[in-house]
């Protein structure tokens, strides 16, 4: 027994747990942070039958929560089970130091994931932790656009250089964009549970719950058909604000390469739809697959202002660091709770 289990419990979390759990947020995190307002979306988000996906931390003495550490499984198999990490923290009077590593080595312990990611790193206190003490990669996420090549007035991004991808008119084959409006649809036209190269594995149960019984946001799946068959999934959410809309495009599922052969699609969806642009926000993806589906990367020299923020809406460009366990992890916007509503 260490200094730390003199002190402390450390277990995963339970139904019992929410309402305590909820006070946490509330009291130590951020007093109108929907994990702490909305109990029926907790549950959707981390609810896993009694159990929720929580490791907490507590004060023997007083039976009071000190430290959590929320994490999203992608898999209940463990030889590929993937988790997201979310919300880690500690009470800053807590009297033991580095309390905080120890709840990330106990979560570690605990949940016996495979592989792991985080989105939103905490760039100042937790991207260099994490770094040193438990050798995860870290880096910042890449934030590509597509305009709409006949919006000339821009009312959510600010469009100092009007740049585009000059491509190849004789570029080969592209896909066809194909939606799916059920997960049924999606099970009879798609191969669920495969293994992607640098892709999270994503069992078909969290496809399902993720983009088709969200509670809150809407989210439109598309089928990427190549040659008459439906090689990856496309996954996309509208964000309508000053009598516009985008539409975000926030997971892919397939092999990466396939991503290069949406361009077509894209710009009709934008052209018919009337979105004032398209964006993915991503890491892992080559420059080149992204110029091919027709995005280009937003860099700072273009003055360019893509917004990420919209609950509430900030109009300008964001920072946002990830941490993964594998070098060369590909992740985009959905992954972990990047694309999370901050209310309901």
């Amino acid at each position: 027994m260490n200094k730390y289990d003199e002190l402390y419990i450390f277990r995963k979390a339970n139904i019992k747990d929410v309402d305590r759990l909820m006070e946490f947020i509330r009291t130590d995190w951020r007093a109108n942070h929907i994990l702490g307002s909305d109990r029926e979306f907790l549950i959707y988000e981390h609810g896993n039958g009694d159990e929720i996906n929580f490791i907490l931390c507590e004060d023997k003495k007083s039976g009071s929560i000190v430290g959590m550490h929320g994490f999203i499984p992608y898999s209940k198999d463990k030889q590929f089970c993937h988790i997201c990490g979310v919300m880690t923290m500690v009470k800053k009077d807590v009297p033991v130091p580095m309390l905080g590593a120890e709840l990330i080595k106990r979560f570690i312990e605990i949940t016996q994931y495979s592989t792991y990611c985080g989105i939103g790193t905490n760039s100042r206190t937790m991207v260099p932790l994490v770094k040193r003490l438990f050798h995860r990669f870290v880096g910042k996420m890449e934030h590509y656009y597509k305009l709409n090549d006949s919006v000339t007035e821009f009312k959510i991004a600010k469009i100092e250089s009007r740049k585009s991808v000059q491509l190849d008119q004789g570029q080969g084959v592209q896909a066809e964009l194909v939606e799916f409006y059920s997960f049924d649809d999606v099970k009879k036209s798609f191969q669920l549970n495969q293994h992607y190269k640098n892709l999270p594995y994503k069992e078909d149960w969290y496809i399902k719950k993720r983009y088709f019984d969200h509670p809150i946001y809407h989210y439109r799946v598309w089928g990427v058909n190549v040659g008459g068959k439906i090689q990856a999934l496309l996954m996309g959410r509208k964000i309508e604000l000053n009598d516009t809309k985008i539409m975000r495009f926030v997971d892919f599922i397939g092999n990466i390469k396939d991503l290069a052969l949406i361009s077509d699609g894209v710009k009709n969806i934008l052209q018919q739809e009337q979105y004032e642009y398209a964006d993915f926000l991503l890491c892992g993806v080559s420059e080149e697959i992204m110029n091919k589906a027709g995005f280009v990367l937003n860099k700072e020299e273009d003055f360019n202002i893509i917004p990420n923020y919209f609950e509430p809406f900030v109009q300008q460009n964001v920072e946002i660091w990830f941490e993964t366990s594998h070098p060369d992890m590909i992740l985009f916007k959905a992954d972990a709770d990047a694309d999370r509503p901050n209310h309901r």
